[in-house]
């Protein structure tokens, strides 16, 4: 994937997620000054904090008011409609992919035994 893409992801409606720097510096303060390998360990173990925090900040470029209250609805929404959240966390993880910053991949998608949310280069344990 293209570095800055958008991804589309199913909430209240069709909508779609972009980080850029400053969305990505604000999520990582809203979770408590975290890195993105950490926010990556939070989204996969289903950390609601994260999640909805996650959607907010990739949201922005679309409403830059939208607050976590809605951000909380928008995550309540895509559950109501699809089951569960693992479609909402994979659009996530390709939009974070898509930033350019990290590689978000999952052990069979890389081949080689490595962990989700390795970063480019890093050796798996």
């Amino acid at each position: 994937m293209a570095t800055n893409e958008v991804v589309q992801v199913d909430l209240d409606r069709p909508r779609t997620l972009k980080f850029r720097i400053g969305d990505l510096r604000g999520l990582e303060t809203a979770l408590g000054n975290i890195t993105l390998l950490d926010l990556l360990n939070r989204l996969a173990g289903l950390d609601v904090n994260a999640l909805v925090q996650a959607v907010r900040f990739g949201l922005l470029h679309e409403d830059p008011r939208l607050n976590v209250n809605k951000a909380e609805q928008l995550v309540q929404a895509h559950i109501d409609r699809h089951g569960d959240a693992s479609r909402l966390i994979e659009a996530l993880g390709d939009a974070l992919n898509a930033t350019g910053l990290i590689s978000f991949r999952t052990p069979a998608a890389s081949g080689n035994g490595a962990d989700p949310g390795e970063a480019p280069g890093r050796p798996a344990s």
